[in-house]
């Protein structure tokens, strides 16, 4: 039998490397590239533990595709040869995994000619990935050198979230999804430093789909801290308005008569009921509370309780409508600004309803007393601080949307009221807080 002939040389085999790079790069076939490879392996017949042909195809076509004059084409020649070289047996998986580690250890030094160096390779381990080259996991260490890197877009995290864009990319965004799932040894939010932070890596790659239990599980805790957050902050302004109400009400004079004004003129309010109104007007803008309904709710409950708490005492021991009245009166401004998002906005009804809610817990502790009721509406009425809005939406809501107790009992109550103040309205028509 003849003998075999000699193994290629080295510099054979690079040369033909060469011709078989430019044809491929010319031409894009990638199955004349496959033959023409096995043809060559068989030809050079490599010793063992030298680098496969298919290594060195990879090594020199990614070279010359980044110096390339039409490098987007080439580079994706390069990208597109790397899962059917790996199908047809020419290039391990271990080789792969070998060289973009080895390339991506230095990297930051080609940024200097290569600016987008970057993103070419994130495309590159993207499609070893997508051919099932290379797993998922394999982004787990790529690039943790590069947390602190000087260049911008070598850094860790946006060379994860240009390789997961580039990846479902070209898998399709349910492949990515699956590859995902699937990946094992890979915690992107460990990697991120945190599910907020992986959250905003994906959002910022444009690939969030890729783990909506983790978006959702962000948002979600992002509302509840921020609940929490608003909930802490109403709360101390709560406090801070009840400890001053307190001071305001429980001083000489909180409930006495206004001056009798001239003739033609309203009533003034003394000075310090306008600065009382003017500090808890404050104290709601400064909490960026100023808008919020609970708040606002909340804070008309407190001041109508305080009302009701420190009005003095008839002589049987109840609260005196007539004080109240002249309570109100005195402290519209301090009320009023708590039941308006400004000065310039109409009654919230929603909030002032929640005084008479107050009113009706109140009166409901005290075991209804005969016509109190009725006549703390008509006080808070004449006193202008709740309009027919609020009297109706207290009078429509449902008791049991409401928790205050016995409802039905203070309709009754109430009845007296609610239908002088209906045939007021319909005589007047509607207010102008409406």
């Amino acid at each position: 039998a003849p003998a075999a002939p000699a193994p290629l040389s080295k510099e054979k085999v690079a040369a033909r490397l060469e011709t078989e790079l430019e044809e491929y790069f010319n031409l894009g076939q990638v199955e004349e590239l496959l033959l023409n490879l096995k043809e060559l392996r068989e030809k050079a017949r490599l010793p063992k533990g030298e680098p496969s042909l298919g290594f060195l195809f990879l090594k020199e076509g990614i070279a010359k595709a980044i110096e390339a004059k039409d490098a987007a084409r080439v580079r994706e020649c390069m990208a597109k040869s790397i899962g059917p070289l790996h199908r047809e047996k020419l290039l391990a998986p271990a080789e792969v995994r070998k060289y973009f580690t080895d390339m991506l250890e230095f990297i930051e030094d080609e940024a200097i000619d290569v600016p987008s160096i970057g993103a070419i390779f994130a495309n590159y381990i993207a499609a070893a990935i997508a051919d099932d080259v290379l797993p998922l996991g394999f982004l787990a260490t790529a690039f943790n050198h590069l947390a602190d890197s000087h260049v911008s877009t070598l850094k860790q995290s946006a060379m994860l979230g240009a390789t997961l864009a580039k990846l479902c990319e070209r898998a399709g965004a349910e492949r990515g999804r699956a590859l995902y799932a699937e990946a094992k040894d890979f915690d992107l939010a460990a990697l991120a430093g945190g599910s907020e932070a992986a959250v905003e890596l994906l959002e910022g790659a444009g690939v969030a789909a890729l783990d909506p239990a983790l978006t959702q599980q962000v948002t979600a805790d992002k509302e509840a801290a921020s609940l929490a957050a608003e909930a802490a902050t109403r709360e101390a302004l709560c406090a801070r308005v009840d400890t001053y109400v307190d001071e305001r009400l429980a001083s000489e004079g909180a409930f006495a008569a206004l001056d009798k004004p001239k003739e033609g003129e309203k009533p003034e309010a003394p000075a310090t009921a306008v600065a009382a109104g003017l500090w808890v007007g404050n104290e709601l803008v400064g909490s960026g509370l100023a808008n919020d309904l609970q708040t606002r709710k909340q804070l008309m409950r407190a001041m109508m309780r305080k009302m009701l708490t420190y009005a003095p005492r008839t002589a049987e021991g109840q609260p005196c409508p007539k004080t109240i009245e002249r309570g109100l009166k005195r402290w519209t401004s301090m009320i009023q600004v708590v039941s308006r998002p400004d000065s310039e906005a109409p009654l919230d009804a929603q909030a002032a309803a929640h005084a008479l809610f107050e009113v009706q817990g109140f009166c409901s502790e005290h075991g209804f007393p005969e016509g109190l009721l009725k006549k703390i509406y008509y006080a808070l009425y004449d006193a202008d601080v709740i309009n027919e809005t609020a009297f109706a939406i207290w009078k429509d809501t449902d008791p049991d949307a409401e928790p205050t107790p016995n409802k039905l009992k203070a309709l009754v109550q109430a009845n007296e009221f609610l239908t002088w103040l209906d045939s007021a309205t319909q005589e007047s028509g509607p207010s102008d807080d409406d």
